[in-house]
């Protein structure tokens, strides 16, 4: 799967973009993020793993939480982010369906009716 490339990345973590890359390969875990621990610890049965990574990566960001789009008359989500408190500020997505990972801002997804 292609990722945005650290240059990219840089634009919602800055300096920890090189981290939020790795994290992104599988080349750091999930677990070894305290929110994630703390998500664990309060589930019944353990997160599945995009819910872990969008933990991390709401962790590293220091975001508002994880939050979904809907595409009107659908039932389950499209797409879902780091919420960064304004509609426009270029975040963190992942694709529900294929687990694609993409940097913008969900506003412009919204209006547009782009949900692919």
């Amino acid at each position: 799967m292609r990722l945005p490339s650290i240059k990219t990345l840089t634009i919602v973590a800055g300096d920890r973009a090189k981290e939020v890359r790795e994290l992104l390969e599988k080349k750091r875990r999930t677990r070894d993020y305290k929110s994630v621990q703390e998500l664990e610890q309060r589930c019944f049965l353990p997160p599945d793993y995009p819910y872990r990574l969008m933990t991390a990566l709401n962790e590293i960001l220091e975001g508002y939480g994880i939050e979904a789009i809907t595409e009107s008359g659908k039932l389950s989500p499209t797409w879902e982010y780091i919420n960064l408190g304004d509609t426009y500020t270029p975040t963190i997505m992942r694709h529900c369906q294929t687990g694609r990972i993409r940097v913008s801002d969900w506003g412009t997804i919204v209006e547009n009716g782009n949900y692919q």
